[in-house]
């Protein structure tokens, strides 16, 4: 719809007269961001996509990410052109790396395991405490501002603009480090055959590396972005600027996901190492929208300082996954040792995610101080 009412407005502004002054800028931002991460919530999330999956291994695991905040400096520079009083054009490349504290994710998972002639259910409650997690986040963006209505006499309305241009945005998270049972706490029950009760066992493993871990999970858009702009001017060096947009992806890029744990299974006196890797390529696709506020103070004619606020709002939702998760060698032999079916979980293994498929909302916001070459 946005598409048509540029098209039948666009000759009226082409064919207006203006007065406004017309200038460019060429600015360098530094933007103190704080990120509540759909990017990460998503990865701790996807391998609950692998629900029937595992179900058909005999297992159950469930995850719930608890703490999700990046922080750090953001860095950025753009050149807007005014090209007439009608029509003004911004390019702009932001870009940086976003750390966070101790990151927490509550699992819940129960299994069956078959060893020799034994056969042991477990359920396990536990926290996982990750101590190394970064957020990189880049974003590439051309919108152009039209004044459609810069032919007006009253020079309130000649300031309001329509905005419309596109964006390649992109992010990338990485958990890694010691996690879950080397540096939480797990709930666990085991119950031999014949049983028909088990006792709690509740163990503090602080300390103690059990558990290593890598989480990786990147996504892609191109963006589709609609708003309206909308500037003040007064006392000649002064300048307000308020502008909302809305964004909705057009093209979902390709992104990865891959999670490599490295557990050790403790039977006893016996202790049997195991790594596991779930991977897969994934499309994202996010709606959103974000407010921005600023304010310039014009130094000279041709250098200014900006003040400003952003704060930004988007729902990422995987809506195409091919992560898979290889059978676990312990239910296959398991199930030979027993002599059950081997089949079911080697083919579960085969397949990708059935879903469901996570969705998460991201909440970033910015305060920002640019450097302005006004020209």
């Amino acid at each position: 719809m946005f598409h048509y009412i540029f098209l039948l407005l666009a000759p009226f502004a082409l064919f207006s007269q203006a007065t406004q002054k017309i200038e460019s800028e060429l600015y360098f931002s530094f933007r103190k961001t704080t990120v509540d991460s759909a990017t990460t919530k998503n990865a701790f999330s996807t391998p609950n996509g692998l629900l029937a999956n595992r179900l058909a291994q005999g297992a159950l695991t469930y995850s719930i990410p608890l703490t999700n905040e990046f922080s750090g400096i953001l860095f950025a520079w753009g050149w807007s052109k005014e090209h007439s009083p009608f029509y003004k054009g911004i390019f702009e490349m932001e870009g940086g790396k976003l750390e966070a504290g101790e990151q927490k994710v509550f699992t819940t998972s129960n299994s069956t395991t078959f060893f020799l002639s034994s056969q042991i259910t477990s359920d396990v409650q536990s926290i996982d405490l990750i101590n190394k997690s970064d957020l990189a986040t880049g974003r590439i963006s051309y919108t152009g501002i039209l004044h459609f209505l810069s032919n007006q006499p009253n020079e309130y309305l000649r300031k309001i603009g329509f905005v419309v241009g596109g964006e390649i945005y992109g992010n990338q998270a990485i958990q890694s480090g010691d996690v879950s049972l080397s540096s939480g706490y797990t709930m666990t029950r085991s119950r031999l055959p014949g049983s028909t009760s088990s006792t709690p066992q509740f163990t503090n493993l602080t300390g103690a590396s059990l558990y290593q871990q890598e989480i990786k999970h990147t996504e892609g858009f191109f963006n589709l972005v609609l708003g309206i702009n909308y500037s003040l001017e007064f006392l000649r060096q002064h300048k307000l600027n308020f502008s909302y947009r809305i964004y909705d992806s057009l093209v979902e890029l390709n992104g990865g996901f891959s999670n490599k744990a490295t557990s050790y299974l403790n039977l006893g006196t016996l202790i049997f190492p195991a790594t596991r890797e779930i991977k897969g390529d994934q499309k994202t696709e996010l709606t959103g929208n974000s407010l921005h506020l600023s304010y310039r103070y014009s130094v000279t004619d041709s250098f200014g300082i900006r003040l400003g606020f952003n704060q930004y709002n988007a729902t990422h939702k995987i809506k195409e996954s091919k992560v898979k998760e290889p059978a676990s060698a312990f239910a296959i032999f398991g199930s030979l040792f027993s002599g059950g079916d081997f089949l079911t979980p080697y083919i579960a293994g085969s397949l990708p995610a059935f879903g469901p498929y996570p969705s998460a909302t991201d909440k970033r916001t910015q305060v920002t101080l640019e450097f302005i070459y006004i020209f």
